[in-house]
């Protein structure tokens, strides 16, 4: 079965490619995973239906791609917000998928996997249920192919190939953005990543940065260019941003789910940064 190559290395001539993709080129070659680098700033914009034949075939249904893709927006959101850690989930269609960030998210994530944890015959059982629910009743033999096609590995051998995919990314070298902050600076973003939906205080970034609240706030701002209030509502507003635009859920779900603890404030917030409001730019008006 044919892999899917990131853009990143299928683009670039083979001496220009760090010695990092290429190993993660070797592994997805020799794994049969799929395993791409998405950049911090193509978390929303990075298609979710590639990597797999039967994900490119089902992603021609546009109930399919509009879910598929909102999907992955969202776990790529919920992999930066946890830092360092890696998050494994299963996908709409069964694929087992996991995600790792780059020094905390600064330098995007790896997406990997689509495999089937469940033998195929019972994924395809759950498979058909998920697509009756679309009013899909019936599906190609062909892609029925593809499906039962695709690796299974058991959840152990899973954490064997994270934690080599781990070791891979840990020699990439960290983007400008993180060497011109001072390092007690990159352990709070990373600690407010890590508890953006948490009532997050001055106190506890400090704390998690060794410094003391006074210097911290004083180093936040001259390393951020904002307070430590304002950066903590700009990056509540970019979740919830996303998630107006990739999901369904009600204003007010947004609202919480991206950290704020009342309406009124997520509304003053979110006006300022994009200059409209939440209703406003899920509507289009």
């Amino acid at each position: 079965m044919a892999h899917h190559r990131p853009p990143a290395i299928a683009a670039t001539a083979p001496d220009e490619i760090p010695a990092w993709k290429r190993c993660l080129g070797i592994l997805e070659e020799v794994s049969g995973f799929s395993l791409r680098h998405i950049p911090a700033e193509r978390i929303e914009q990075e298609p979710a239906n590639i990597g797999h034949a039967f994900c490119r075939e089902m992603g021609q249904m546009q109930c399919v791609r509009q879910g598929c893709q909102s999907f992955h927006v969202e776990m790529r959101l919920r992999a930066l917000a946890q830092g360092t850690h890696s998050v494994i989930v299963s996908c709409p269609s069964g694929f087992c998928l996991f995600l790792l960030t780059i020094h905390g998210g600064a330098g995007g994530l790896i997406e990997g996997g689509r495999i089937l944890i469940l033998q195929p015959e019972k994924a395809m059982e759950h498979l058909d249920k998920r697509l009756l629910r679309l009013g899909i009743a019936a599906i190609p033999e062909s892609f029925r192919t593809q499906y039962s096609e695709t690796r299974h590995l058991d959840l152990e051998r899973l954490a064997g190939v994270i934690e080599l995919v781990r070791n891979i990314i840990a020699s990439v070298p960290a983007p400008p953005s993180v060497h011109n902050k001072p390092e007690a600076i990159c352990k709070a973003l990373q600690f407010i990543g890590e508890h953006l939906w948490e009532a997050i205080t001055i106190e506890q970034a400090a704390k998690s940065a060794c410094l003391s609240q006074g210097y911290f706030s004083k180093l936040f701002k001259q390393s951020t260019g904002l307070t430590f209030g304002e950066y903590l509502a700009k990056t509540r507003v970019a979740r919830a941003r996303t998630l107006l635009r990739t999901t369904g859920r009600r204003i007010s779900e947004i609202a919480y789910e991206s950290g704020f603890e009342s309406i009124p404030h997520f509304n003053r917030m979110f006006k300022r940064f994009t200059g409209v409001t939440p209703r406003q730019m899920r509507t289009g008006e």
